[in-house]
């Protein structure tokens, strides 16, 4: 199978990584984490800081099929971040 769409075009595509707070429209991080970004946009990029919360989760869509996103969270500390989500990883299916 081929999949139509690619990271850029998808057009079901939302944040892949964010903060989190009382609104879903925190300012979005994933175009400043891509290593083929255009770099001189680098300095718009939101600030990260101790204490902040942010959800990472990839999404996946396949035309005919739908549309998926599984995530983590993690929290922002003075010294790295720490994954607050414990779900096992991996693949599961779905019935």
């Amino acid at each position: 199978m081929t999949i139509a769409y690619t990271r850029m075009n998808d057009p079901f595509r939302f944040q892949s990584c964010h903060a989190m707070s009382d609104s879903y429209v925190d300012p979005g991080a994933a175009q400043y984490l891509n290593a083929d970004r255009d770099k001189s946009f680098d300095s718009e990029s939101p600030v990260v800081r101790a204490n902040q919360i942010y959800e990472i989760h990839p999404n996946f869509t396949i035309p005919g099929l739908g549309h998926v996103c599984s995530g983590d969270v993690a929290a922002v500390k003075g010294d790295g971040a720490k994954w607050i989500s414990m779900f096992p990883r991996g693949i599961y299916r779905i019935s």
